[in-house]
């Protein structure tokens, strides 16, 4: 038996996959609440585990900053974010093991809310938010400071995923400062994406760093770009 190199562990991605059985499971039971009581019904639904600001804010259903992760306002926007999730959240799984990628997914989506509050919370106090994209966000994030030439495929072309990343924090950032109030939470995507980066640091921190220096060289020239194209 050769002993001379380290033996590679073999991970399974099975949190990945079970959440977005899990989404699709609640995106049916939405369905089936809309079907037997109608609108009124499925706006009870939200009102109670959707993240209101207006109730987070005065102490009100706190566990909203959880649940409001499995709710989705549309098919289109669960299979958005399914998608997505199924293949870097697998990849990423593989990669640092469940117990790690559990802990990016939930918290990067409980920061995404807190940022969204903070940002948006106070202008639209009312507007119930619902989606996985602040979690997802957050494994994007990760994945881009470790694995910054992992493609990914965005209006059927492959990006690498720092190209994407580059991108969406300029346009992001430009629409949030800009107070830009659409049917986006882009401030809880923006939350997520940064968290999701730090806590890279936290699993490989030379490799992070390494990521991070390629991050800001695209982030830097898509700038730089839009600047020219201006």
């Amino acid at each position: 038996m050769d002993i001379s190199k380290p033996l590679k562990v073999k991970r399974r991605a099975i949190v990945a996959p079970l959440l977005v059985g899990v989404n699709f499971l609640v995106y049916a039971y939405q369905f089936y609440i809309e079907f037997r009581g109608g609108s009124g019904a499925l706006e009870e639904l939200f009102a109670e585990f959707a993240l209101i600001p207006a109730r987070i804010l005065t102490g009100e259903g706190l566990h909203a900053l959880l649940t409001h992760m499995f709710l989705h306002g549309s098919f289109f926007h669960l299979l958005f974010n399914c998608i997505p999730l199924f293949f870097f959240g697998s990849f990423l799984e593989k990669d640092i093991g469940s117990p790690r990628f559990t802990v990016i997914y939930f918290t990067s989506g409980v920061v995404g809310g807190f940022v969204y509050l903070i940002a948006e919370g106070l202008r639209s106090p009312f507007v119930p938010v619902l989606g996985a994209s602040g979690a997802i966000f957050g494994v994007v994030g990760t994945v881009t400071l470790l694995h910054p030439f992992k493609f990914a495929w965005s209006l059927l072309f492959p990006f690498p995923v720092v190209l994407f990343s580059a991108i969406y924090i300029l346009v992001a950032t430009a629409l949030v400062i800009g107070g830009y109030i659409g049917y986006i939470a882009h401030s809880a995507h923006l939350g997520g994406l940064i968290y999701g980066m730090l806590l890279a640091f936290a699993i490989r921190p030379t490799r992070a760093l390494i990521g991070l220096i390629i991050l800001s060289i695209v982030l830097a020239g898509v700038l730089l770009l839009f600047l020219w194209l201006l």
